[in-house]
Formats: C-alpha cells, sequence, structure tokens
C-alpha cells in the first residue's frame, strides 16, 4: 500500500537511493541538470529536516520525492538575494499576495516512469497547500519537465538565468491553485 508522508531521517538513506536511479536514468537521456555535486546529501538532510521533504512510500521503498520551500530569493536568488528580482518573478506569476510554495526537485523512480507517481505527488502537494500560488523552475533542456508541469496546469515563462548554475538557464512555471 502506497504513503504518503513528509520524510524523515530513517528516509534518508532511501532518497539517495531513490536519487541515485533517477539521477543514472535522466543521464541516459541526456538530461545532466543534476551534475556537478547537486543536489547531494547534505541538501536532502537539510530537506527532511526541515520538515520540507515529501515522499510517497510502498513496501519500505521510496518510489518518489518532492521537497518544498517558501522563500523566493533564497530559491531563486541565492547569490544576489535580490529582492527585486524575486518581486519581477512574482509579478511575471501574477502573485496577488497569496501564500506561495516553491518546489524542488521532483524525483519518481525509473521503474514507475508512467504510472501516475508524479501526478499523485503533485496531487498531495496541492492537498497540502489549498490556495497557494505554487512556483518552481526547471532546466531549459528538460523538456520531459516542462511538458509534465504544463500539463498540470502550470504556465511557462522561458528563459531567465539561474543563479545556481552560472551560464545555465532554467523555465520558471507557476500555477495558482
Amino acid at each position: 500500500m502506497k504513503k504518503l508522508a513528509h520524510a524523515k531521517t530513517t528516509d534518508i538513506k532511501g532518497i539517495l537511493k531513490l536519487f541515485r536511479r533517477t539521477n543514472d536514468a535522466m543521464v541516459n537521456e541526456n538530461n545532466t541538470m543534476w551534475n556537478e555535486g547537486y543536489p547531494n546529501e547534505e541538501i536532502f538532510s537539510n530537506d527532511v529536516n526541515s520538515g520540507q521533504a515529501l515522499i510517497l512510500k510502498e513496501n519500505g521503498r521510496i518510489l518518489a520525492y518532492l521537497s518544498t520551500s517558501l522563500d523566493v530569493v533564497a530559491s531563486f536568488f541565492p547569490k544576489s538575494l535580490s529582492q527585486r528580482k524575486a518581486t519581477e518573478l512574482l509579478e511575471i506569476a501574477n502573485h496577488k499576495g497569496e501564500p506561495i510554495i516553491i518546489l524542488h526537485r521532483l524525483m519518481v523512480d525509473p521503474a514507475f516512469w508512467g504510472q501516475g507517481l508524479g501526478n499523485e505527488m503533485m496531487h498531495y502537494v496541492q492537498s497540502l497547500f489549498p490556495h497557494h500560488l505554487i512556483l518552481l523552475d526547471v532546466y531549459e533542456g528538460n523538456e520531459w519537465g516542462k511538458a509534465f508541469y504544463e500539463k498540470q496546469g502550470f504556465s511557462r515563462y522561458e528563459n531567465y538565468p539561474s543563479e545556481i548554475k552560472e551560464g545555465m538557464n532554467f523555465d520558471f512555471l507557476y500555477k495558482l491553485i
């Protein structure tokens, strides 16, 4: 039986195994957005310890993972800490003062791709955060990811430069629940 829940510290090893399986499958499909040490065990541990990591688990195996955050500046502009850039991003998303939730690092075990687990994770997030503006970014080369989120009803703003990885652009996606 599948269980959706907040991850616990005892889940970190399973999350790392899921990450390795997912990243290997992504690299095989020429999607190298997760490389050069990102994400890593420290990031996943921080997600879990801050209560921001959500998992879908069945029979002890983690099938899907997603992290959330609340800080637009820290999530999108960690180097410049630019409030001006954050305000511009919120204007693109037609922010009218709703609470904001930011999504990070959605992973689904490749053995279960195409079986609706990503949809389950998205429905779970939306049930946890009703009436929120959901924000996320997707590496510009991740066409599958962009198509997935657009099928979920997200709007897309193309090509804004990343502060996380020099020389890399992302597409910004947003949706009001």
